[in-house]
């Protein structure tokens, strides 16, 4: 903010060093990873099964729901979630869908093991 030929010497060193400190602090703040564990929806088409996957805090990824399609009660996709049903009519979970290639290819997944509701 100040002219060059306004700087004593002494402020170009004090502004060279906030410029290391605040490159350094941009660094750490791009590393860190989130702290909450994270939530994975995986749709198997070769096994034909939906497997939830967590990963804790310390990046361990662990199983914590893993179903055949055929052991679902039915799936409703609408153009931005697909609802997984137990087979008493409950709702299970609901995924958001990224884009409406990914809801084409999940429909065609589930058709003919899963009822799909309108």
């Amino acid at each position: 903010m100040m002219n060059a030929e306004m700087m004593h010497p002494g402020d170009k060193v004090i502004r060279v060093g906030v410029c290391v400190v605040f490159f350094f602090l941009g660094m750490v703040l791009l590393t860190i990873r989130p702290l909450r564990p994270g939530t994975e929806v995986c749709f198997d088409p070769v096994r034909r099964e939906l497997r939830v996957l967590r990963t804790n805090s310390q990046g361990a990824v662990r199983t914590i729901l893993r179903r055949r399609y055929d052991s679902l009660g039915a799936a409703r996709l609408t153009s931005a979630t697909v609802q997984l049903f137990e087979a008493d009519g409950s709702l299970l979970f609901e995924v958001p869908l990224s884009t409406v290639q990914s809801r084409s290819l999940l429909r065609d997944q589930l058709s003919g093991s899963v009822p799909l509701l309108t």
